[in-house]
């Protein structure tokens, strides 16, 4: 199996779902005895306080399927400090002060760690707890929510190999949802599991159920249209990207991805009407991003018009002059069989770089490329020249000069 990535769908994870936003999630714990709702309710009215701490304390023991699952919860994504994910570190908050800024500062040192370690083992808390009282769904749902938090964390820097904890995590989550015992947040959590695993068609069936009970959240509905792509159902993808839309994400980040999911799904339908138009309102959302004008610049190129499509092009790169959007640009070039407009696409670039030589290095570096696709080897060696020359003036350059010492070797240049 691949190594566990997050994918393009977005995170529901730590405090994003449980958003006021939203409307009111299944409540997991209606089935558990009075004394214990009373428990994780107490519980509930600290963590809205960010009292994290004393949320723990009104917990009391793990004597009830339910209080296990609750502080599973509440140490995975409340926790300040985390050691493996076997000991943490919880505290009560003061009203100005952020969880995550928190966790970085401690991460890197910058804060004194004026809270105390608890060893908390989730696998080995419900273990203990199953073998007097049998598993339950419950205490599966707990299980999958953990190995899946873990796996998010740590990958395969845990102490398991990755796979089984992925297998876990989806043995325990489908006993739990088979069973129904689920909510929003654990829905979520599941789905995106299972587009990590390349079963689409289950993480479609699992954010569909999502969205039914709680219908306003973009995050989720962006990730059941991610599902609904992977699984080709493409007209439910494309509802669950316009509700995505509808339903705007305050990360612009996020919102923007809504918009440019929606144009991929129209692409694959051959849709190009409604993908252009989808790329119009992204523009018009997004006017100094550079992602709408890749897409734009691309979908010019599919037309045919080269021209516009450089013009689209030299606008991104200059809103965002990294990497990514100059290979986006160069892919674009490419794939269209369009190799001379790639390269005075960069000639373009290269005037307003003359004063930074790294990314000026990249240009000459993507026109070396271009030119070894044309059969100019004369021109392509001129290129990876210039490029070596341009990092002559950069000062963090070893890796990209190494490079291009095998790439000459590999060309005999």
């Amino acid at each position: 199996m691949k190594k566990f990535t997050k994918v393009l769908a977005v995170l529901v994870l730590a405090l994003s779902s449980m958003s006021p936003l939203f409307a009111k999630d299944k409540d997991l714990y209606a089935s558990a005895p009075k004394e214990v709702r009373e428990r994780i309710a107490a519980a509930d009215k600290y963590i809205a306080d960010k009292q994290y701490a004393s949320a723990n304390g009104a917990l009391g023991l793990d004597d009830n399927e339910y209080i296990i699952l609750k502080r599973t919860d509440l140490y995975t994504r409340y926790f300040v400090m985390s050691m493996m994910h076997q000991m943490f570190a919880l505290k009560n908050l003061k009203p100005d002060e952020d969880l995550m800024e928190l966790r970085h500062q401690v991460s890197y040192g910058s804060q004194d760690m004026d809270f105390a370690m608890t060893m908390y083992n989730p696998v080995e808390v419900i273990t203990s707890y199953a073998e007097e009282h049998g598993m339950s769904p419950v205490l599966n749902l707990a299980l999958g929510h953990y190995y899946f938090d873990t796996l998010i964390r740590y990958g395969d820097n845990w102490l398991e190999d990755v796979n089984e904890m992925v297998k876990k995590a989806n043995t325990n989550f489908a006993a739990a949802y088979e069973a129904g015992v689920y909510n929003k947040t654990y829905l979520d959590e599941y789905g995106e599991l299972l587009i990590n695993i390349s079963d689409a068609v289950t993480a479609c069936e699992v954010f569909a159920k999502s969205v039914s009970l709680v219908s306003n959240d973009p995050r989720t509905w962006f990730n059941y249209a991610v599902s609904a792509l992977y699984a080709n159902k493409l007209d439910t993808a494309v509802t669950a990207a316009k509700n995505a839309i509808k339903y705007k994400d305050p990360d612009p980040d996020f919102d923007l991805d809504a918009y440019l999911l929606l144009v991929d799904v129209y692409r694959q339908k051959k849709d190009n009407t409604n993908a252009t138009k989808t790329i119009q309102q992204a523009r018009k959302a997004y006017p100094d991003a550079a992602l709408p004008l890749l897409y734009e610049g691309h979908d010019y190129n599919i037309n045919g018009n080269v021209t516009k499509a450089t013009e689209c092009f030299v606008k991104a790169y200059q809103i965002d002059s990294s990497d990514d959007t100059l290979k986006r640009a160069i892919d674009s070039y490419h794939i269209y069989g369009q190799i001379d407009a790639g390269i005075e696409f960069c000639k373009t670039c290269i005037e307003f770089q003359a004063e930074n030589p790294n990314p000026r290095s990249m240009l000459y570096y993507m026109m070396f490329q271009l030119y070894l696709i044309k059969g100019d080897k004369e021109a392509a060696e001129d290129a990876i020249t210039k490029a070596e020359e341009s990092l002559a003036e950069a000062t963090d350059a070893s890796y990209a000069r190494r490079t291009f010492k095998d790439v000459r070797a590999s060309f005999d240049f």
